[in-house]
């Protein structure tokens, strides 16, 4: 079994020693057209066994961004097996946590579903589920912006925390990371399909 096998398999349950070898999440890394991403994609599918990654719930942004650059979440499902955020998920995320969500869910901006997305998150958390977030199309400023929830910034006309469902979701990963009860126990950030350290580790003002 080769190397990158072995790092998926640990990395959903990570431990200090095996994040402190992972890169950091540098968005020079991001894919830059449809082709390269398609050529990643096929690539790692020779490398991962998807029984091997286990039951996995994919999270991060989605949508291409108006000069080309794709979004790797959608691909991932395809190269880990797993699921994106479904109505079923929701529904089970709603029926388990019931009138505790809206207290769960205190400190999350509510932009779209983000309420209810953070809410399967946790429900991802609790059923023991791995957590792989795509921090590709997230940049250095807008993953600070996000972390400072920083309502005044924004690239173009985006304004990620207060119009982006996955900004609130990293948000409430980070929010939530440390701890017996915490993210840090079931969540893999990824950018080009490949481990890398949470995002906060590079910035310097956190």
């Amino acid at each position: 079994m080769n190397n990158k096998k072995v790092s998926f398999k640990i990395v959903a349950g990570i431990s200090e020693s095996i994040e402190d070898l992972l890169p950091l999440h540098t968005s020079i890394q991001d894919f830059k057209t449809v082709k390269e991403l398609q050529i990643a994609q096929r690539d790692v599918s020779l490398e991962i066994t998807k029984d091997e990654v286990g039951c996995i719930v994919h999270f991060g942004m989605n949508t291409r961004l108006k000069n080309g650059t794709p979004a790797a979440k959608p691909a991932a499902r395809e190269v880990f097996g797993g699921e994106e955020l479904n109505p079923q998920l929701c529904k089970s995320a709603q029926n388990k946590f019931g009138k505790l969500g809206a207290k769960m869910t205190t400190l999350v901006r509510h932009c779209k579903n983000s309420k209810v997305s953070c809410l399967v998150l946790e429900y991802c958390k609790q059923e023991g589920k791995g957590i792989f977030f795509h921090l590709n199309l997230m940049d250095d400023p807008m993953i600070n912006a996000i972390f400072m929830q920083d309502t005044s910034f924004k690239t173009g006309t985006f304004r990620p925390v207060t119009e982006s469902v996955s900004a609130q979701e990293l948000y409430y990963i980070y929010s939530n990371w440390k701890g017996e009860e915490g993210f840090n126990r079931c969540t893999t950030f990824l950018r080009n399909f490949k481990p890398v350290q949470p995002p906060w580790e590079s910035i310097s003002e956190h």
